[in-house]
């Protein structure tokens, strides 16, 4: 079990997803309406991430509560993608988010609610996501819809590259943690952190 979250991954993974906050934070001081609730979203995943791999031997955040705010952030984000349906505007992210904060809450459940079909199953699509993401085709309907802030790369035509850098290895994380939860321990890492899965 240890193979999965080694101390040296965890303390990689926390710098990763702490740079990812930092990056959906600053974003977010640049949108507005929509645009600041996507980003807020994956502020919001980003963080729960974050307090997953944290290199503690101590759970940060856990329980009910936490399992309701994903789940409402990703009610948030499917209504707002069934009215851009229904406005006929882009709707693809917003249903990307809401899978994602979708999976968030099932990553955060009690262990007995973690099936191996489910979490392989969202392992998959997130992966695939990551790789939408890598190949700038999710960046460029970012850009397309109004989600995509230009903050750190100033050129008028350049993509925001810190987006695609960020998103893409944050949903690489998603799925990796998904993958262990499903091939390792399910019962020992579940609740929102990797006690169990975490080795010397």
């Amino acid at each position: 079990m240890s193979a999965w979250f080694p101390s040296w991954l965890l303390l990689v993974m926390s710098l990763a997803y702490a740079g990812v906050a930092a990056t959906h934070l600053v974003h977010a001081a640049a949108r507005r309406g929509r645009a600041l609730l996507w980003t807020s979203a994956h502020l919001l995943m980003s963080t729960g991430m974050l307090a997953m791999v944290l290199p503690t031997d101590r759970t940060v955040v856990s329980g009910t509560p936490v399992v309701l705010a994903f789940v409402v952030a990703a009610a948030a984000c499917l209504a707002v993608a069934v009215a851009a349906v229904r406005g006929r505007r882009g709707a693809e992210l917003w249903f990307v988010a809401a899978v994602d904060l979708g999976a968030m809450a099932y990553m955060f459940a009690e262990p007995s609610l973690q099936t191996l079909a489910v979490s392989l199953a969202l392992a998959v699509v997130v992966a695939v996501e990551a790789a939408y993401w890598a190949s700038g085709h999710l960046l460029e309907v970012a850009e397309r819809d109004g989600l995509a802030a230009r903050v750190f790369v100033p050129a008028r035509r350049a993509h925001p590259v810190s987006l695609r850098v960020s998103m893409t290895l944050s949903a690489l994380g998603m799925a990796y943690m998904l993958t262990a939860m499903a091939l390792a321990a399910p019962a020992a890492a579940g609740g929102g952190h990797v006690h169990g899965l975490a080795g010397p």
